[in-house]
């Protein structure tokens, strides 16, 4: 029997391009309060990860490898395709993964198509 794989390292991501788990934490409190999100959190796992490991309550997924595709969808399909509205450059998005390495593809994939309030989790998740 072979051992375990190790668990992948975090990629480096600069202080301010992350959100710290405390400050997503409150905005989802303060939007639920208010009635309306003030950010969108999104799973970039894998579908297995997410099923394996779950998600954060709140939280939305697109595979970081949907993603070039997903920029590319209109807004009117959007919805339609992913399950979820889509973020306009606005708003603030946190995405997410197990060691922010795809968060971090993701997140520059976001800016690259006009979304610059785009963060990545801090931490990652297991």
């Amino acid at each position: 029997m072979s051992p375990p794989p190790p668990a992948p390292r975090p990629a480096y991501v600069p202080a301010d391009q992350q959100m710290s788990r405390g400050a997503l934490l409150l905005l989802l409190e303060y939007g639920a309060a208010q009635g309306a999100p003030l950010v969108t959190l999104i799973d970039v796992r894998r579908h297995d990860e997410r099923a394996l490991y779950g998600s954060i309550r709140g939280s939305v997924h697109l595979p970081v490898e949907q993603l070039p595709k997903a920029l590319l969808t209109p807004a009117e399909d959007w919805l339609r395709a992913f399950h979820f509205r889509q973020p306009s450059a606005a708003e603030v998005v946190v995405v997410y993964s197990r060691a922010q390495e795809r968060a971090s593809l993701a997140r520059q994939l976001f800016h690259d198509a006009g979304l610059h309030r785009c963060l990545v989790l801090g931490g990652g998740v297991v």
